[in-house]
């Protein structure tokens, strides 16, 4: 039985389409197993075009931080690193849990050497191989993590990330790399499910790319009831704009009068 009416077509027109979403509906156990079917019927393709529904998990810095206080540049470098590492992280997870990921031996050499140019500190040993990279991504979205907590403690520490193996990692760059990988063009549509942990500074962080053109390699959908994404704006201060930048979709009766934003 369909979980929502229409269930085929709703995901298609979620998935099939790179605009950036909002979509509003319950927060509900059925809203969560729709979306992580969606990552089913849409897996990561190899040698195909065609969009990548990826569910995003442990997306999101701890809801440690008094809403309306104005973030530090300390803040933004550290919430913004903090998801582009969760994304490629998510990503290449879910990449390596491919049966045929085996059959891209040959591609891995050129691959691992554009990551190694462009995103590796040239004080440690180059990364070798694919479990070696997911072992980086995960330990430095842990380390900024780490370092917001730190930061919100009142800590004196310093952020310092000359001495860590990779400081920085641009999404759309690793993605562009990632389907040059896989030889496939299309996007990673992106889910993001929004719960009551999930704080002000990581929503402003993913609003960043609805207001980017970053549509080739991702599309973001976020997921939330119409009152708990409570800012539209990014870290970089510019509001998200109802039909300039994203569309929206409605998935029950969770919006009894919308108001454009």
């Amino acid at each position: 039985m369909d979980i929502y009416k229409n269930e085929k077509i709703l995901g298609q027109e979620i998935i099939e389409q790179n605009r950036h979403l909002v979509i509003y509906g319950y927060d509900e156990n059925k809203r969560t197993s729709f979306f992580k079917k969606l990552e089913e019927i849409y897996p990561i393709k190899i040698n195909r075009y065609s969009p990548s529904a990826i569910y995003m998990e442990d997306y999101y810095l701890p809801n440690i931080k008094v809403e309306n206080k104005t973030y530090s540049q300390k803040e933004i470098i550290i919430a913004t690193e903090h998801l582009s590492f969760s994304i490629a992280y998510n990503i290449t997870k879910k990449l390596c849990q491919l049966e045929q990921f085996n059959d891209l031996e040959k591609r891995m050499k050129k691959l691992l050497t554009k990551i190694n140019k462009m995103f590796a500190n040239n004080n440690y040993a180059n990364i070798k191989d694919f479990d070696e990279l997911l072992q980086i991504l995960i330990r430095f979205q842990e380390f900024y993590k780490n370092l917001f907590i730190t930061l919100n403690n009142d800590s004196d520490e310093k952020m310092n990330t000359n001495n860590i193996a990779m400081p920085f990692i641009d999404v759309e760059q690793y993605l562009k790399y990632i389907k040059e990988f896989i030889q496939n063009d299309s996007y990673f549509a992106l889910i993001f499910e929004n719960n009551s942990n999930v704080p002000n500074i990581t929503k402003r962080a993913i609003n960043n790319y609805i207001t980017c053109r970053c549509n080739n390699e991702i599309s973001i959908k976020v997921v939330t009831e119409i009152n708990n994404w409570d800012t539209y704006y990014g870290l970089n201060n510019i509001h998200a704009d109802y039909i300039h930048d994203y569309d929206i979709i409605e998935l029950d009766n969770n919006v009894k009068s919308l108001k454009y934003r």
